[in-house]
């Protein structure tokens, strides 16, 4: 992904996250201002930390669960995954304000903001996919390998550079260059510089695909109009990884 993606990406998920927040913030604000009983007054800088508290949640719980991957998923999916993550961080809300305040609050306030919440993400999904299919369509592709024609799109990319041929040690540098200057890389069949095209890619944040069946790197796969199938390659199942590297691959 080109740094101006990443930027973008990371903005999307400032907006939503600030938007979420503020929905939450001002429900309760409701009850606080007017005083009905099972609103529990939160007085002076308390009431920004429980919002900095809640905030902190949302983007953790977000960002490993896939929340904030847009445009690598359908927008249902984003939806899906946000749904859960906002129906979580609500709950443990609601139960840190009754344990705040030593008894159960009111639901309505919290219910009203999950319902509005929702309703948010749904709009919200389509309207980041809409962005960055947007984004990807002006970025451009190298195909490393045989079987893949200049001018193919895979997963929204347009192949305009073409490596051709297997590849060993020699000049892999070279090849690492190009490979920068590009969007994202599309690589078919395997050979010496294989895994280590995937690792570079995986570094420099550069989307990866796959040409394979049965890949020996574990991502997500996005079937082709031809119908062939490529994976989008989150990381290299070689048994270094760490444990949170595998589990936020696996959910993202």
């Amino acid at each position: 992904m080109s740094k101006g993606r990443r930027y973008i990406t990371c903005i999307l998920g400032i907006i939503e996250t600030v938007i979420l927040t503020g929905i939450y913030y001002l429900l309760w604000r409701i009850g606080y201002t007017h005083g009905i009983p099972g609103y529990p007054e939160y007085l002076g800088f308390g009431k920004f930390v429980l919002m900095a508290i809640y905030a902190f949640m949302l983007v953790v719980v977000m960002f490993f669960s896939g929340g904030f991957s847009y445009g690598k998923f359908k927008p249902v999916s984003i939806i899906v995954r946000q749904w859960f993550t906002i129906l979580a961080v609500n709950v443990i809300t609601y139960m840190q304000l009754s344990l705040t305040a030593k008894h159960l609050v009111a639901k309505r306030p919290m219910f009203d903001a999950t319902v509005i919440q929702a309703v948010l993400i749904v709009v919200y999904a389509i309207i980041s996919d809409a962005i960055e299919k947007r984004l990807r369509a002006k970025g451009s592709m190298i195909a490393v390998g045989d079987g893949i024609e200049e001018g193919q799109v895979i997963d929204g990319y347009k192949v305009s550079d073409v490596e051709r041929g297997s590849h060993d040690m020699t000049g892999i540098s070279h090849l690492f260059d190009r490979i920068d200057s590009h969007d994202a890389v599309a690589v078919s069949g395997r050979d010496e510089a294989f895994p280590l095209i995937i690792r570079h890619c995986i570094e420099k944040r550069i989307p990866v695909y796959v040409s394979a069946t049965n890949p020996l790197v574990y991502g997500v796969r996005r079937p082709d109009s031809d119908g062939e199938n490529y994976v989008l390659v989150l990381g290299i199942n070689d048994g270094s990884s760490g444990f949170i590297d595998r589990m936020r691959a696996y959910l993202t």
